[in-house]
């Protein structure tokens, strides 16, 4: 189902202009618009990229504008089903999965980050309290997961990656986990797009690829959270969510009124 059409505000079209000299912002948004640079981030082997919304409705919250920056160095070595990958994951964040727009929701809970971005000790159990997603969740396999659910990163990458991202520890090959691997193309699961509906969007979960939760021994927080300090193997941190400092709801600006009484001056 299409989202409304946006008109920006001049507040939200100057933003925009800003940050991407040369552009024209559109005065009419259809559905979301994606402004995609290739750039320095933090060179090679770091972060690969990260994405946001710019500016969002009200009140629903759901972006009309949102960024993707893919560092420019890890791209020179990266396949091109890595690179898809990559695209795909930064643009589910595009749409608003993660801290900002679930907070938005109310869907967040327990955060495993204080408000200066410090990891809080102990590991919370953060997780996401969408119907649609804790029913995709159990479907797929986690009827038995005692944890709270639906399962949310909350001891690796810090300010980025936690609080943003499904459990890597339980999801693992998931294409919304905080890590990229390289031995087989990250599925994009039902819970996933399920997740898109806890936030107002009409979605089809019949496109989502088969996928199942990896091990149902995982079935409890404290297992999840023993072993979630440890690197693995062949695993990049994605640390893609970036919340711009100028990002914000598209609020039209305050109209003055210049009222005169009515026979003085006249």
């Amino acid at each position: 189902q299409d989202i409304p059409n946006h008109r920006l505000s001049s507040n939200g079209r100057s933003l925009l202009e800003r940050l991407y000299p040369g552009i024209t912002a559109p005065e009419v948004v259809d559905d979301i618009v994606v402004y995609v640079e290739v750039l320095e981030i933090d060179g090679p082997s770091g972060t690969l990229g990260q994405a946001g919304r710019l500016v969002w409705r009200l009140p629903s919250s759901l972006p009309i504008a949102s960024y993707v920056d893919l560092d420019q160095d890890d791209l020179r070595t990266m396949s091109n089903s890595e690179l898809e990958a990559l695209v795909l994951h930064e643009l589910g964040h595009t749409l608003g999965f993660g801290l900002g727009t679930w907070d938005a929701f109310n869907l967040l809970h327990d955060h495993s980050l204080d408000l200066n971005n410090d990891p809080i000790v102990p590991a919370p159990d953060t997780y996401f309290s969408g119907a649609n997603a804790i029913a995709a969740f159990n479907a797929a396999g986690g009827s038995s997961y005692t944890g709270a659910k639906v399962p949310v990163e909350n001891a690796w990458g810090g300010s980025g990656s936690q609080d943003s991202h499904w459990r890597e520890s339980v999801f693992q090959h998931e294409l919304m986990t905080p890590r990229v691997g390289d031995a087989a193309s990250p599925l994009l699961s039902a819970i996933t797009i399920q997740s898109l509906a806890d936030i107002g969007y009409v979605v089809d979960p019949t496109r989502a690829d088969a996928y199942t939760l990896p091990s149902t021994s995982i079935s409890s927080f404290s297992r999840v959270a023993r072993g979630a300090g440890k690197e693995k193997e062949g695993l990049v941190l994605l640390n893609c969510i970036a919340v711009h400092p100028e990002a914000g709801p598209d609020e039209p600006e305050p109209i003055t009124l210049n009222l005169r009484r009515g026979g003085e001056g006249e």
